[in-house]
């Protein structure tokens, strides 16, 4: 799948699907109401009911007897009559009737010759109930002495209620639902923001650009820019589909400008503001080799919905100080803020909703019968009294006033348990600015100091101990030693070093006791080339990495033109640097052409010479076929040469490469080297690492070797290998025909004039392998060239056609040099304490 295909699936098409879904979600619960089956209606279909009655008077034995009668299975509890039937409903669930799905309770009292019932209206079932109830006692009362039993039964019809307005159950689940499946879609949208600056940092981009000369805060701001537009066109695209759903509504869930206004802009600072800056600083920890998108929603998951779900739990049982404070901390995540807000902003909408399509009547019955000192209402006057719970109070103008919750009045910001909407909308503004100011800061390390200064203070660092410790067991090799002496020459007595273009003075890097760099000394001479050799895991990627300045030091010092690789210079230094890293780093979707054109212009290369020198380092490489065609159709070859010429383009003081030709074929490398001695002609100063002696042997003016962590070898390149290699070694096969078509006599002459040939013009050398049709020598002489070497054995080819067959001459292996240079290095070990232990014997005789 192309990046623009990916693109345009998860910004676009994923979020607008989920929309469509949203919109048959809120269709079907927000305004359908299903089709059932007629039922009759008893206490007994709750989980757990309960049926308080207290009759009074004279004949309460017999009201009590008419009760049991009529109740059946229905558990009732018999109150005395100085009881007050209000206070023990308060008391038993805490100023509501009910909790349908869990228990319901309903109460019939006996007083003055009346049957007052009570119950809840939150449950729909409970009225009926509670007048059946009553009705079949009292029909028990006048069939006590009669043959004939009479008995009410009541069935619900499914009739329309009123539209818009689900039960309280109902209403809760829903909203829940809705807010979280718009909150999933907005973390959608926005996991998208933390790819290409995840990408980058991963792939090395943002390495290369920042050491080009690009701004933390530039790099940030440009990312910002494009997230905010893409981001800004879904927020319109979200409102939309959001007025869609509203239509769908029938115009009840958004009534008017100012529930538009609070969605757009609780929607408008996440996707805008905060939700980009928390996805940059995500970018920034994360070590993912994908592209983070999953790592995004599994985080929205666990730090939005799953707290927002046992909170908005916990706060309907516990309203205490921990449970509010609990919230306010969680108010430090966008996906929870973000949550928190949709399940406000809908609570509100919902309840407002219902005030709106409620009869007005009806509030003015339940304030007549509240203020009424009629006998004949006092049961509507103590159903009010008691009803201190239900959305009808905050509806009727005469309680909600004085209580401050009146949901048809605009306030949004008042009608929500603390820490309410206000609070989410302001967590979500914080945050952005919260989350900017930490992302800038990691830029600059200072959160990474800070903890490096807190762990080395209170827990001691291991690091730095291991540092102290000069874990060689071995003296130094003269050349490294002498490397070692002139560094330290320079930094210490002479003040200004116009020969050495980098200085690098005892550094170290040690992963908490890991040693990867032990006490290295090195110099890089000006307009020169300079190559490490290893091994791999030697060290030479962490080498490379400290010198551009992405790793900290451990300990040691790096000088660049006599300045200090410190923090406060590692900018200006840094951008005299073109780098190479071992992984391409490139746009697959640009040009070649393009990639080449962007690195001129960030390091500021005139208008005017930019396409000049594009297609110079297009020529030099041999890129010129492939210049219009996008990077991610190249060979990992052209890619590696293309990677270079960044490195090279705008005349940089030194480029540091990593591996450059590990991808090169043999023409490939050719042209590599052509590059790099035309850059050298030009000024410029190359270090580069490699695992391939020959180039290094070749190529460079100066050669190190480098093996886990320490420098066993620098000099100039016929010095490293004239000490510490073997020499060529050649291969000779010969004609199998030759050994059935000859005597073994004639075979043995022709090959004893071979040896004789070969020790005459190749000597010295010594014949290692003597196997069959197989001839191994090993040539001493270092000064041999392979041309001459070459020669010899093409005239032994034409002198014994028919038992010479082929020959090859390679140099040593880096396996064998670092071998040889350990070998040196026991020795040396070996005759140190050879020279301890005498001393130790001679000073104990004496």
């Amino acid at each position: 799948m192309t990046q623009r295909n990916r693109f345009l699936l998860s910004e676009f098409i994923v979020p607008i699907a989920f929309m469509v879904m949203m919109i048959a979600f809120s269709s079907h619960f927000l305004n359908h109401n299903p089709e059932s089956l007629a039922r009759t209606l008893r206490m007994e279909y709750y989980t757990n009911s309960v049926a308080l009655i207290k009759p009074s008077g004279d004949n309460r034995k017999a009201w009590v007897a008419s009760f049991k009668k009529v109740s059946g299975r229905m558990e009732t509890e018999y109150l005395e009559e100085e009881m007050d039937m209000s206070a023990e409903l308060k008391r038993r669930k805490g100023h509501t009737l009910t909790n349908e799905r869990r228990q319901a309770i309903i109460g019939v009292e006996k007083a003055d010759g009346n049957l007052i019932g009570y119950y809840s209206s939150n449950s729909y079932h409970s009225c009926p109930i509670v007048i059946n109830l009553m009705s079949n006692a009292v029909l028990a009362m006048l069939s006590i002495n009669s043959e004939k039993k009479y008995a009410v039964r009541v069935a619900n019809h499914p009739m329309q209620q009123y539209e818009g307005f689900p039960s309280g159950s109902t209403q809760g689940n829903t909203i829940i639902m809705y807010a979280y499946i718009l909150s999933i879609i907005l973390a959608l949208i926005s996991a998208s923001e933390m790819r290409l600056p995840l990408w980058e940092r991963l792939n090395g981009m943002k390495t290369l650009e920042k050491m080009a000369g690009v701004r933390p805060i530039i790099y940030w701001l440009t990312n910002y820019c494009g997230d905010f537009a893409v981001n800004l066109i879904m927020t319109i695209i979200l409102m939309g589909i959001l007025c869609v759903i509203n239509m769908i509504g029938n115009g009840q869930q958004f009534e008017g400008r100012y529930e538009k206004l609070i969605i757009a802009l609780i929607i408008f600072g996440y996707l805008c503001w905060s939700s980009i800056p928390y996805s940059y600083f995500l970018s920034s920890i994360l070590k993912t080799s994908h592209d983070g998108f999953t790592h995004f929603i599994v985080l929205h998951f666990s730090l939005g919905i799953l707290p927002m779900s046992i909170t908005y739990q916990v706060m309907r049982v516990d309203i205490s100080d921990f449970a509010i404070v609990l919230r306010y901390i969680l108010h430090i995540f966008p996906p929870y803020s973000l949550t928190s807000a949709l399940v406000h902003y809908f609570h509100i909408v919902m309840d407002r909703s219902f005030c709106n399509v409620m009869d007005h009547d009806r509030c003015a019955e339940y304030e007549n019968a509240l203020n009424s000192e009629d006998d004949s209402k006092l049961a509507e006057k103590l159903h009010v009294k008691l009803f201190s719970d239900s959305i009808l109070r905050a509806c009727c103008k005469s309680f909600c006033e004085s209580e401050g919750i009146c949901h048809k009045k605009k306030q949004f910001f008042v009608n929500t348990p603390v820490p309410g909407l206000l609070v989410d909308i302001f967590a979500i503004g914080a945050q952005g600015v919260f989350f900017w100011l930490t992302v800038l800061l990691m830029e600059n390390k200072i959160p990474q100091n800070i903890f490096f200064y807190l762990k080395t203070t209170l827990l001691g660092d291991k690091e730095i101990k291991a540092t102290l410790e000069d874990t060689r067991d071995t003296e130094e090799p003269e050349d490294v030693k002498r490397e070692h002496q002139r560094v330290d020459y320079m930094i210490d007595i002479e003040d200004n070093v116009e020969s050495e273009i980098i200085l690098v003075q005892d550094v170290c890097k040690f992963y908490v006791t890991e040693k990867c760099i032990d006490h290295v000394y090195f110099s890089i001479p000006v307009r020169s080339t300079t190559g490490l050799l290893g091994l791999a895991k030697s060290g030479m990627s962490t080498l490379i990495r400290l010198l551009t300045g992405e790793l900290r030091l451990s300990a040691g010092n790096i000088y660049m033109e006599n300045e200090h690789l410190t923090k406060r210079n590692r900018r200006h230094c840094t951008m005299k640097m073109g780098y190479c890293p071992q992984d391409n780093a490139y746009y697959p979707d640009l040009t070649g052409f393009q990639m080449l054109k962007l690195f001129a212009q960030l390091r500021g290369v005139p208008e005017s010479q930019i396409d000049v020198q594009v297609r110079r380092w297009l020529t030099t490489l041999d890129l010129e076929g492939v210049a219009r065609m996008s990077c991610k159709g190249y060979r990992p070859g052209q890619r590696q040469l293309l990677c270079c010429a960044m490195a090279m383009i705008g005349w940089t003081r030194v480029v540091l490469m990593d591996q450059p030709t590990a991808e090169l074929d043999l023409r490939e490398r050719e042209i590599f080297w052509m590059a790099i001695n035309e850059a050298k002609k030009k000024g410029q100063t190359t270090f580069f690492t490699s695992t391939f002696t020959e180039e290094v042997r070749y190529c460079t003016d100066k050669a190190m070797i480098l093996d886990n962590g320490e420098i066993l070898s620098v000099d100039e390149p016929s010095e490293v290998f004239q000490e510490n290699s073997r020499g060529f070694t050649l291969s000779i096969k010969l004609r199998a025909l030759a050994f059935k078509s000859l005597t073994p006599y004639e075979v043995g002459t022709k090959v004893d004039q071979l040896r004789d040939h070969i020790i005459r013009h190749l000597s010295p050398c010594e014949l290692t392998v003597d196997e069959g049709n197989t001839l191994i020598y090993q040539m001493k002489d270092l000064t041999t060239k392979l041309s001459y070497a070459y020669g010899i054995m093409e005239g032994a080819r034409e002198r014994f056609p028919n038992l010479l067959d082929n020959f090859l001459i390679s140099e040593s292996s880096l396996d064998d040099v670092i071998y040889n240079l350990h070998k040196k290095a026991r020795m040396r070990k070996s005759v140190t304490e050879d020279g301890n232990e005498e001393e130790h014997r001679h000073s104990g005789s004496i």
